[in-house]
């Protein structure tokens, strides 16, 4: 595998640094802190070292928004915390892989690994000493115990831990459910046809014939970057959540909201018709075969060749400032009703955060890497510097209120993606509190009106609530998982949307079902059902 990798050393300024520093250095000492062993040394905090505490960090890259030695959001909350810090930036396609095997084997790894969720075979391996159990530190984690209160989370975030009782990571803190992403979709078309805004599936599908019979070249609806995109933000409207990339992230059973147990979705009547659906789409060229690359998919959607995609709100003003065609106009829609109502991809307010290998917990001054994580991700300070940068450089405060200057208000590409782009800001990777105040800024009146529109509806479901599972629960899920049920589960998805295999065919669809149950389907059921958590 090829790894892309960046590092960076932040004190006051950004210094490029070489190397990977191993978990608690060469000079970690002989004697350990416990993981999970639950006394905490002191209740106040370590003095401040004169020496800034370094900290080497795996992050997720995104090609959106690539990784910048030079991020200024980054800079400024490694001062806010005295901190050092080494990032090593890892394609987000590829991120899994050295994740694993450096909290499998805890030799030459970080010291923090962002962007994590635990479930499944993470969940054993925190329960039996991989992870740090940062629950066990509420008195280092100060500025997250605080944000988690003042944004009425509490109770989510110790929904997060698991049958130990014990917490093993630092979720991601946001005020609302956000609706940030969905049906994007050429409302100057819709206008000039005379259509209406797509209320259901089959208004979509009649918005997409029109486009066809006028441009018989085109495929109209094309995925951005991957089908999964497309398939997380319609799934829950149909009630099937189905693939390893789609929450609950599952693979092949789902959370059902109102009777809190799981269900078999990916051999569901309804997960057919989905496919059947989508297979319609495909086979009368209204969806496009291949998934896009990010300046593939903008150009296609810019040149005309596609009118509608699944993506999200901040790329609409660079497509619309790359396109020539006159009258260019973009919307984000609300979700479409389908089978199980008007839903968007999930969302949750305390989900996916960062995480300490157990080998961090060697380190001698443990204690001073946790505070210095909670000051550069959780304070207010840090909040506000992740949401909209530094004032005098990206924005002014003018009788109070904070207005952006004009290389960012003025932004082809919007006010959210350039900031990402060459600040850092808003990165999902590291940004890990979420204010409306600061969110709502960096976008115009249209998508304040979707978003509090979706806020009324209920548009995005929460995550399902994590299951008990004790640690061989937990490692037996994970072997189901990771074994031949999900790769069933995405390749005959494509294969049935495509055509390569045919989902109208009773056969074949019992074929299908046949290999998923054969590949322990009702017994990864069973487990989730039996080590439920009722939320």
């Amino acid at each position: 595998m090829k790894m892309m990798k960046k590092t960076l050393a932040l004190l006051l300024a950004l210094v490029m640094v070489f190397g990977l520093i191993a978990c608690g250095g060469d000079d970690t000492p002989e004697t350990t802190k416990p993981v999970q062993g639950g006394e905490v040394n002191s209740t106040d905090p370590v003095d401040t070292p004169a020496e800034p505490v370094k900290i080497t960090i795996y992050y997720p890259d995104s090609s959106t928004a690539p990784f910048r030695t030079d991020w200024l959001a980054l800079a400024e909350v490694a001062k806010l915390a005295n901190a050092e810090v080494t990032i090593e930036a890892i394609p987000e396609g590829e991120y899994s892989t050295p994740v694993n095997l450096a909290l499998d084997t805890q030799e030459n790894c970080p010291d923090v690994i962002m962007f994590q969720e635990i479930y499944g075979s993470k969940a054993s391996l925190c329960m039996n000493g991989g992870v740090v159990s940062i629950s066990d530190y509420p008195e280092w984690t100060p500025n997250f115990n605080a944000m988690a209160e003042k944004m009425g989370l509490t109770d989510q975030v110790n929904a997060l831990k698991l049958a130990d009782g014990k917490r093993y990571i630092m979720p991601s803190l946001h005020e609302s459910l956000e609706y940030s992403g969905g049906l994007i979709l050429r409302a100057d078309f819709l206008e000039a046809k005379g259509f209406d805004a797509p209320k259901t599936f089959d208004d979509l599908y009649e918005i997409l014939k029109a486009y066809k019979e006028e441009n018989p070249d085109s495929y109209p609806m094309v995925h951005y970057l991957a089908p999964y995109i497309t398939h997380r933000m319609i799934m829950p409207a149909w009630g099937c959540p189905v693939g390893y990339w789609v929450p609950p992230y599952l693979g092949s059973i789902a959370w059902d909201y109102k009777t809190k147990t799981y269900y078999d979705t990916a051999t569901s009547d309804v997960y057919r018709e989905y496919l059947q659906f989508m297979n319609k789409l495909a086979d009368e060229g209204l969806l496009d075969p291949e998934a896009s690359a990010d300046d593939v998919w903008s150009q296609k959607m810019t040149s005309g060749a596609a009118i509608c995609t699944y993506a999200y709100y901040d790329q609409i003003a660079g497509l619309e400032a790359a396109s020539e065609i006159e009258g260019f106009d973009l919307n984000l829609f609300l979700p479409l009703a389908g089978p199980a109502g008007a839903l968007g991809e999930n969302r949750g307010q305390a989900y996916r955060g960062l995480l300490f290998p157990a080998a961090t917990a060697e380190r001698e001054d443990f204690e001073q890497v946790v505070r210095a994580i909670d000051t550069m991700f959780y304070s207010e300070e840090a909040a506000k510097i992740w949401s909209i940068g530094v004032e005098g450089v990206t924005y002014n405060v003018v009788d109070g209120k904070i207005e952006f200057v004009d290389a960012v208000k003025n932004a082809p590409e919007g006010i959210n993606k350039y900031l990402q782009i060459n600040y850092g800001c808003g990165t999902s990777g590291f940004q890990s509190v979420w204010p409306d105040e600061y969110t709502l800024l960096k976008f115009d009146e249209e998508y304040a009106e979707i978003y509090a529109a979706a806020s009324a509806m209920g548009a995005n479901q929460p995550y399902a609530p994590e299951p008990w599972f004790d640690d061989f629960a937990a490692e037996e899920a994970g072997m189901l998982a990771n074994g031949a049920m999900f790769d069933l589960v995405e390749t005959y998805r494509e294969q049935f949307i495509y055509g390569d295999v045919d989902v109208n065919d009773d056969a074949a669809w019992a074929a299908y079902v046949a290999q998923l149950q054969e590949s322990g389907l009702q017994e990864y059921l069973d487990l989730y059902n039996e080590y439920r958590n009722q939320g």
